[in-house]
């Protein structure tokens, strides 16, 4: 999982495709993540759930820890 900053040329809304690649993992682990509360909220768009880029680097930077533990 990625520990650093993302890069710059990131979008500022990341599809699950995008996050998963970034992160390093398969998009089913994306889903289990987001499932249990272990990824940042996402929001509906569409069909599809994106997360803000800002969201996910403010979760990088505290340790990537469950959701229920950054509130």
């Amino acid at each position: 999982m990625i520990t650093t900053p993302l890069p710059n040329d990131t979008p500022q809304i990341l599809t699950g495709q995008q996050l998963a690649d970034l992160l390093g993992v398969h998009r089913r682990t994306l889903s289990k993540w987001r499932q249990d509360g272990t990824l940042p909220p996402a929001n509906k768009l569409g069909r599809a759930w994106v997360w803000h880029r800002d969201a996910i680097e403010a979760w990088i930077a505290r340790g990537c820890p469950p959701q229920e533990a950054a509130e």
